[in-house]
């Protein structure tokens, strides 16, 4: 399903209007994964939400399998929450193999460790996920037959990648939490050739050095003879350490060459220390260069395998998302949505509220209405699926909605709109049912918004809107319009949406629903007819203070009224202006309607001289109608 930046922004699904935070929008309410990687997956998922029925199924069958098996949360999440950004991390490591880290001290001790350190963080956190996957083994027979794909992406080897004999690998290859700690890779015996023979070659060395140290200490019968090496430098270590009472009682060999001394001890090289310094000193320096090596040779490995990391990371994502979902279908009146084909794409939802609004505000404070829009037919159609949604047969495939200002007109479309993409998500919606026809794409014209550094005027804007929703839906889509033509003078803007109105009810032939003030639209619509449906906000009015009480109930019928000098209270404008607002509103609008009857006059006078019996009936019920208001 198409979602344009549009839709996004006037449906709030990340950002709110009111400071562009994320506070009170569907992302905030849907967001509950546990990992940064999930959260990011779960927005690709808003932006293109699935439409064929297969993969919604599919997603709803493993939305419904967690939540049934609540051994898979206790299991997954608190794994899921102790993850780090694996998703990142992997990219930068990957980043890391095609670089080879210079061998300086401040380079080796700074940016080599920090390297390591996520290195191993990436290694750590996929054993932690393939774990957690194994221990999942024996849920995997019964998650098969309830849902397939939840179980595909659960074994391994099939939507989860097997892991293990690469992780094996590499903790076969050096210790983890060594390195973790010392800041370089020291690898296993066998893991690296060249390390080995230099270690080996180190080893040989230190072995004879001792056996040096046992013949001095028997030749001089001293036990506290010993090897002492400087720690600021290492070009002189393994200097033999003699007592200057030793050397009195013995004398100082011949072969003995002094290197350094303090008060009481004489330290000294013999040709044959020094030559066995010479090769330690040179198993070094090649253990060094091999230490350099075994890194970069690790980061090349895991490199190679990255595509096999990056489809753990995706499995893992995906399972994330899945988690957060099932948490939010869980909640309290939530329905799990129903998709079916059908000729004429509808919509059927019944007590249904604005997610956002009960997020704000809690289920008991939000008032549920009937959304019914267009008729299924087909195959599928038949009376349990009109029960299932309580869906009027006959049902327009157009809504006009009118009613006071602060009525909830807005709310309600809204809420049709992220109904549709919670349920093209797989996730439960709050509604006591939901049926639809899949929907292509969502259009939005909602808000007055200009575009100065642009150039263009508030009213340039809403019809470049239109003009792209006319342009590009289809009669799948789903098309909401607020108050269109409003940035103009009022028979001007009325015009346009009128034309609108038609279009949208003869070419396009879409799910729609289009609020508006201008009351006059919908005289045309008011016997009841297959194209247009005219609803209105409710609202109940004192006549003695002409107050007025929202009902935010969404009624059949037209609404006489927008009641804007009521709104006008409510924003503290003085009342002596309120009462000459309200005379005054009340004589333009006897006026219209003076007029209007005027006109019925003329025209009936016509049809009554030329006209059908039909055509008589049909003006008859526009007058009764105009004088009922």
């Amino acid at each position: 399903m198409v979602l344009d930046s549009k839709a996004l922004n006037n449906l709030e699904v990340f950002e709110n209007t009111f400071d562009r935070g994320s506070a009170g929008t569907l992302f905030e309410i849907l967001n509950q994964t546990c990992s940064a990687f999930g959260a990011r997956l779960l927005r690709e998922w808003l932006c293109a939400p699935p439409r064929r029925i297969e993969d919604i199924e599919a997603r709803q069958q493993s939305i419904a399998a967690v939540m049934e098996h609540g051994e898979l949360r206790e299991v997954l999440r608190p794994v899921l929450k102790k993850l780090p950004d694996l998703e990142r991390l992997l990219a930068r490591v990957h980043g890391f193999a095609g670089k080879q880290a210079k061998n300086s001290a401040t380079h080796y001790e700074d940016i080599g460790k920090a390297k390591l350190g996520c290195f191993i963080k990436v290694l750590e956190g996929f054993e932690m996920l393939d774990g957690a996957v194994q221990k999942l083994k024996p849920q995997l027979g019964e998650l098969k037959k309830a849902a397939p794909r939840l179980a595909q992406s659960l074994t391994h080897g099939e939507g989860f990648p097997d892991l293990s004999s690469a992780l094996a690998h590499f903790r076969e290859c050096f210790d983890w939490s060594l390195a973790s700690k010392e800041g370089r890779v020291v690898p296993k015996p066998g893991a690296d050739k060249e390390y080995d023979a230099a270690d080996k070659k180190i080893k040989a060395a230190v072995a004879e050095l001792k056996r040096v140290e046992r013949h001095w200490q028997a030749e001089l019968r001293d036990q506290s003879i010993c090897f002492w090496t400087p720690q600021l430098q290492t070009t002189e270590p393994f200097q033999l350490a003699v007592s200057e009472e030793t050397l009195r009682k013995r004398g100082t060999p011949e072969e003995f060459e002094m290197k350094s001394s303090k008060k009481g001890t004489k330290r000294f090289w013999t040709e044959e220390i020094e030559d066995q310094v010479a090769v330690y000193i040179e198993g070094k320096a090649e253990q060094e260069r091999a230490l350099g090596g075994v890194a970069s040779k690790l980061f090349g490995d895991f490199s190679s395998r990255f595509a096999l990391w990056r489809n753990g990371v995706s499995a893992a994502a995906e399972l994330d998302c899945l988690l957060s979902l099932a948490a939010v279908s869980a909640a309290p009146h939530m329905c799990r949505p129903t998709f079916a084909m059908s000729e004429t794409p509808f919509l059927a939802i019944t007590a249904g509220v604005n997610p956002c609004v009960q997020h704000s505000l809690g289920s008991k404070d939000c008032i549920p209405n009937d959304i019914s829009i267009g008729t299924e037919t087909g195959a599928e159609a038949g009376a349990e699926a009109a029960a299932e949604a309580d869906a009027p047969a006959g049902q327009p495939p157009l809504l006009l909605v009118t009613g006071p200002n602060m009525g909830g007109k807005s709310t309600l479309l809204r809420q049709a709109c992220l109904t549709t993409l919670m349920a093209h998500l797989g996730c439960w919606v709050p509604a006591e049912a939901c049926r639809l026809s899949p929907v292509d794409r969502v259009f939005t014209r909602v808000g007055a918004n200009d575009a100065i550094m642009a150039g263009l005027s508030t009213f340039r804007v809403e019809l470049e809107e239109t003009a792209l929703i006319l342009r590009h839906a289809t009669r799948h889509s789903l098309v909401i319009l607020d108050e269109l033509g409003r940035g103009t003078a009022t028979f001007d803007g009325m015009a346009i949406a009128d034309a609108v109105l038609r279009e949208l009810v003869s070419a396009t032939k879409c799910r729609a629903l289009f609020a508006t003030h201008y009351h006059a639209l919908t005289r045309e619509h008011e016997r009841p007819n297959p194209h247009v449906g005219l609803y209105h906000m409710a609202c109940a009015i004192d006549d003695a203070t002409r107050a007025v009480t929202f009902l935010y109930k969404f009624a059949k019928g037209a609404s006489a009224r927008s009641h804007g000098v009521h709104v006008a209270r409510l924003a503290g404008l003085p009342e002596p202006l309120l009462v000459l607002a309200a005379a005054k509103s009340d004589e333009m609008e006897a006026a219209l309607e003076q007029k209007h009857l005027l006109h019925l006059g003329h025209r009936l006078a016509s049809i009554i001289a030329t006209g059908s019996a039909d055509e008589v009936r049909t003006l008859r019920t526009a007058a009764q109608a105009l004088l009922a208001r």
